[in-house]
């Protein structure tokens, strides 16, 4: 349906054709009704709507259900509701222009693909749940958050799209009820999956057992984030990309998130990005350093290595033999040297797993 090619029939219309086949005028109508003559004329003008009082009067003077005038009347106002929603979703055209991550949410399954205007407006709208798109970033939690990046770099509504992707996912995904005390217990066994080259569904598997939804999403274009902490209903949803597709960023980003968790309040959405001063943001960042790789051991074992005079196979050896001493994987020690300044990122990538989703 659309606002060009809708007729509306209003109620009263349908009135005057039953007084004209009744041979009533609208005159005693309104005698037989008591209402005034000027009510009636507005009824059947369209200027005036058909109460379920009136439908009453007018079932026991034509005989005619009050059931059918009611019926009409709701018909009449939803339809005119429409193409006034209708005239609403053209003007909502003009935002299409902020969703550049439109064929990133076709690939994923999200919205149909399409190249209409319109339909992409329509698709949007579903996905969000929201009357305009101009709501999104309010709407997904996004809008108050600073991102400490410039607008070119971080689009908000492609952002805001890439946590509604999370929130449908929790929402399609049994999980039991959240444990935190199980969530502390089991920090250990998320340690021991670092080491393993495959390990997105155990790491699954293992946060449903706790009760965290544990998303897994591709980076989209326009956004500068790590991932993301929010609660659906009574759950932590941690939600992950492969920016940077590398092993150790996903662990740190993964542990970071869980020092929300266990830290930080279930009403906020933290979102991780670089160079954020959120003070919370830099607690979970102790909580993740110090869990994968506790500060003492790690200060312990790097202050009598000189990095720079080792050969690449060198360094190998010492981050293995490291890794295995302190039970991580080698990538997360690999990332800490590099993250901490103690070598340069060239001299350990060839230790940092690429990974992708």
């Amino acid at each position: 349906m659309t606002p060009h090619t809708t007729i509306l029939v209003h109620p009263g219309e349908t009135l005057a054709e039953n007084l004209e086949f009744l041979k009533i005028s609208q005159k005693d109508l309104a005698i037989r009704t008591d209402l005034s003559e000027k009510h009636i004329s507005q009824i059947i003008n369209g200027s005036a709507s058909i109460s379920p009082e009136t439908a009453l009067r007018f079932e026991r003077v034509l005989g005619i259900k009050a059931s059918f005038w009611n019926n009409l009347e709701k018909n009449y106002q939803e339809c005119l509701a429409r193409i006034e929603q209708e005239k609403l979703i053209d003007a909502e055209e003009q935002h299409l222009n902020q969703f550049p991550c439109y064929n990133e949410l076709v690939s994923l399954g999200f919205v149909r693909k399409t190249r209409v205007k319109r339909e992409r407006v329509l698709a949007l709208l579903d996905f969000f749940k929201v009357q305009s798109l101009s709501l999104v970033p309010l709407s997904t939690g996004v809008n108050y958050r600073e991102t400490g990046k410039k607008s070119t770099e971080q689009n908000i509504f492609c952002l805001a799209a890439w946590i509604r992707c999370g929130q449908i996912t929790a929402e399609r995904t049994p999980v039991k009820e959240f444990d935190e005390k199980k969530l502390r217990v089991n920090l250990s066994k998320f340690r021991e999956l670092t080491k393993e080259p495959n390990f997105e569904d155990k790491l699954k598997e293992l946060c449903a057992e706790i009760g965290i939804v544990t998303v897994l999403m591709p980076k989209f274009g326009k956004t500068k984030i790590n991932g993301a902490t929010f609660w659906f209903r009574d759950n932590p949803i941690v939600q992950l990309n492969e920016k940077g597709k590398r092993k150790d960023i996903i662990w740190f980003t993964f542990f970071h998130e869980l020092g929300h968790i266990l830290k930080h309040g279930k009403k906020d959405l933290f979102i991780e990005f670089e160079k954020s001063l959120d003070e919370r943001e830099k607690e979970a960042d102790e909580f993740a350093e110090n869990t994968l790789i506790p500060k003492a051991d790690y200060e312990s074992w790097a202050k009598d290595i000189n990095f720079e005079e080792l050969s690449m196979r060198g360094i190998a050896q010492e981050v293995t033999s490291f890794a295995k001493k302190v039970d991580i994987g080698v990538a997360v020690v690999a990332g800490r040297l590099a993250h901490t300044g103690d070598l340069h990122w060239s001299k350990v990538n060839g230790l940092r797993e690429h990974i992708s989703f």
